[in-house]
């Protein structure tokens, strides 16, 4: 929840949980449960515990990590087309999942051949920049939804 301030007034109090992108599909494919909704939202960090993470090993063992990189990120935009062009909520919550599938492989992936390229003085270093600028591009896109929700 995201508490109103005298800066922000229009924003609403479920910001945080209706986000810009999602407030539309629900609508369009007139979802109205709340279990639903949460499912949609969290399809792809559940498919990503469940059987992304999972993935890791064999794509690694068989491709090695760029291999298990470049399939990954193939696969995340194959489920980006993919949820671009859903047309029902079951085809979108299925593109979402394969999301999940490209999100748990790369992001074990990264941090490890990350650390096997580079030196060992400045490899603590660099494979956090990782994680920080991970969390830098959600940090800044919300900066940015806050500042665009009434034009928006």
């Amino acid at each position: 929840m995201v508490p109103k301030s005298k800066k922000t007034p229009h924003l609403p109090q479920n910001a945080v949980a209706d986000e810009w992108c999602t407030r539309y599909y629900f609508e369009e494919f007139n979802i109205t449960d709340e279990w639903m909704k949460g499912l949609l939202n969290g399809a792809p960090y559940l498919c990503s515990l469940v059987i992304g993470c999972w993935t890791t090993a064999p794509l690694n063992r068989y491709f090695g990590r760029r291999g298990c990189i470049f399939i990954s990120c193939l696969l995340a935009i194959v489920a980006a087309v993919w949820q671009a062009v859903a047309h029902t909520w079951w085809n979108l919550l299925l593109a979402r999942f394969v999301l999940g599938l490209a999100v748990g492989a790369k992001s074990t992936t990264t941090p490890v051949y990350g650390a096997e390229c580079t030196p060992a003085v400045i490899r603590g270093a660099l494979v956090m920049m990782w994680q920080m600028w991970t969390a830098f591009g959600t940090f800044s896109w919300r900066t940015d939804f806050l500042q665009c929700w009434d034009r928006c």
